[in-house]
């Protein structure tokens, strides 16, 4: 552990006597000399943070990682970089940002750059705003209305804990970067790894020129007390450790599928499926929500399933869809398709519905066993390894959207004095949903029957009956449901 000197500790660089103005540990200032000295020491994560030239950053930490201090400081730099500069720093709620981002920002900012060269010159409590000497103004804001912002020229924006705030919030702080006097105009933000988050997608998974990610674990600040660590390693579960201290986006409380990674044993390179093993599909159908499917390939003899193909659209009718997948499940023979089956109900209006229109379109679905908790625990099975280390599901490396989906899919909190069923987010669920009807589906002996797209296609069911007329003999029945 390496400990802070208070400033007085610290002698002058110009004249060699202790600091006389100062706080704490993170700034001395010699009056006589007018020589003004800041402690901040970047850690290494710290220090790629600030040097980067992305437009938009993120810091992302475990506990005690200096996620605060580091936005906080980037803040004050670029005030005091450029004249007459207009920042932002902002968090979810109000309480949030006055009791850590304002407080740590007020803590470190130098008192003998701003205003008056007091905080209390420099200080707006009607506007919750800062000055500094050349001009330059932050301001302090919650970030929960994105309609607040609109009339904002900004130089930068800086956001505390980004994971809670609301994506359309950022995207209406990317627009307000406009000053024309600042030839750095930038957005970042710090946060504890949220997975699932639009911060996930936006700066993990899709970095760019524009977007970078810096990743810090608590295990990197040699200025922690020396059993800090040792203490949350031997107090948290496994996830916590993962997140809270190793920075890692993979693990994040409530994670349904805890023992699911996006690496080797359960992804795996792209090859094609044998083509001695049977193939099943899986379809969850939306409209505005995207349509996802999924080609699995078993292996008879240890009941491994490889997920080799997806498909995954959205806005488009039925018969595109169809199109699409029937196209890509060419020259195969496929031995079960399943879909939601809620896709059965009719439209109150043309009296069709979405599975009789995959059927008429050539893709022969049937209703999927809907049972969420069941089809979880099934997932679940596949997903846990063997002795040998291997899991009964793989996944190819082309199946980009089952793997995010895997790894962000979590159970919603439960409300408070409430003891509800657990359920998962209703989030990016798609590619999920398909796997879950296709294991769900998957016989324990595997039929030889082929339900060919070109041969086998059943005859949809009627549009309309008149009342009482409707042949129930003809409904199929599947799993209890009509």
């Amino acid at each position: 552990m390496t400990e802070f000197l208070p400033y007085n500790e610290h002698p002058c660089k110009m004249c060699g006597k202790p600091y006389k103005e100062g706080s704490d540990t993170w700034w001395g200032f010699c009056p006589t000399c007018g020589y003004l000295e800041q402690f901040y020491d970047p850690l290494p994560a710290q220090s790629d943070f600030h040097a980067s030239n992305a437009k938009y950053r993120l810091y992302a930490g475990g506990f005690g990682s200096g996620k605060t201090l580091c936005g906080s400081q980037e803040a004050i730099q670029l005030a005091l970089r450029y004249p007459n500069n207009f920042g932002l720093v902002g968090a979810q709620t109000y309480p949030n940002l006055r009791d850590t981002t304002q407080r740590t920002f007020l803590e470190v900012v130098p008192h003998p750059v701003l205003k008056g060269g007091r905080l209390e010159t420099a200080f707006n409590k009607s506007e919750n705003s800062l000055e500094f000497y050349n001009g330059s103004v932050v301001i302090f804001r919650s970030m929960d209305d994105p309609n607040k912002y609109k009339c904002l020229n900004l130089g930068f924006f800086y956001i505390d804990e980004l994971s809670e705030v609301a994506e359309d919030i950022w995207m209406m702080l990317e627009s307000r970067l406009r000053r024309n006097n600042v030839p750095r105009r930038t957005g970042f933000g710090t946060t504890n790894p949220e997975g699932g988050s639009w911060v996930y997608s936006k700066f993990v998974q899709n970095q760019s020129e524009n977007y970078s990610y810096f990743q810090a674990p608590t295990t990197e600040n040699i200025y922690l007390p020396e059993d800090y660590v040792q203490g949350l390693l031997d107090s948290y579960p496994e996830s916590w450790v993962k997140r809270y201290i190793y920075a890692d986006w993979s693990a994040f409380e409530g994670q349904v599928f805890p023992d699911f990674h996006s690496s080797y044993p359960y992804v795996i390179p792209h090859v094609n499926p044998d083509p001695e093993h049977p193939v099943y599909f899986g379809l969850d159908h939306g409209l505005h929500n995207p349509t996802a499917a999924l080609w699995g390939s078993v292996n008879p003899d240890t009941g491994t399933l490889y997920v080799y193909q997806e498909y995954y659209e959205t806005n488009q009718l039925v018969e595109h869809h169809a199109a699409n997948i029937k196209f890509m499940s060419k020259d195969t023979s496929i031995f079960g398709h399943w879909i939601d089956p809620s896709t059965q109900n009719r439209n109150a209006v043309t009296g069709k519905s979405v599975r009789g229109e995959y059927l008429r379109h050539g893709v022969p679905v049937i209703p999927g066993n809907n049972d969420l908790h069941a089809g979880i625990h099934k997932i679940s099975e596949y997903l846990k390894k063997n002795k040998d280390g291997q899991p009964k599901l793989v996944i190819s490396e082309r199946c980009e959207h089952l793997i995010e989906e895997l790894s962000q899919y979590r159970w919603q909190k439960a409300k408070p004095g409430q003891n509800e069923p657990e359920k998962p987010h209703a989030y990016k669920d798609h590619t999920v949903d398909a796997l879950r009807y296709m294991i769900m589906g998957i016989p324990r002996h595997h039929d030889v029957s082929v339900a060919s797209m070109v041969t086998s296609v059943p005859p949809p069911l009627p549009d309309f009956y008149e009342d009482g007329k409707e042949d129930i003999d003809r409904v199929e029945v599947y799993s209890g449901l009509i």
